[in-house]
């Protein structure tokens, strides 16, 4: 994982278009504040765009150099099936996907704060 981080790392410093594509997911991921469909929209534009640039298949071909041949490809196939999907619908599938994510995130992070009020409430009974 480190060899990945350090992998992707360089490639982003190598490309600026890969800065410009960080840089414009971070303002728009910022803009959206707590709208989840439009951070889904942002972190897709994010893979299209790093897609577009070769750093997925840096991430990708890092973290696959470790692996057996067998699970190369099958690793391969299914982030390949995954990135086909996803751009032939436009994202709108992918989109779809990564709000619910984000909606679930927060739901889960308000269920950890009233547990704390809880407890909170427990002890001074």
């Amino acid at each position: 994982m480190k060899a990945t981080v350090e992998d992707t790392a360089k490639a982003i410093q190598r490309s600026s278009q890969l800065q410009r594509t960080m840089q414009k997911f971070i303002d728009s991921w910022r803009a959206a504040g707590g709208k989840a469909a439009a951070k889904a929209k942002a972190l897709f534009y994010l893979i299209k765009d790093s897609y577009a640039a070769g750093i997925l298949w840096t991430i990708i071909k890092s973290l696959c150099k470790e692996m057996k041949w067998y699970d190369r490809v099958e690793t391969s196939a299914k982030v390949s099936a995954m990135i086909i999907a996803a751009l032939g619908t436009d994202g709108a599938a992918l989109n779809a996907k990564i709000a619910l994510i984000i909606l679930s995130a927060v739901d889960f992070a308000r269920k950890i704060a009233n547990l704390e009020q809880l407890e909170e409430i427990k002890q001074t009974l």
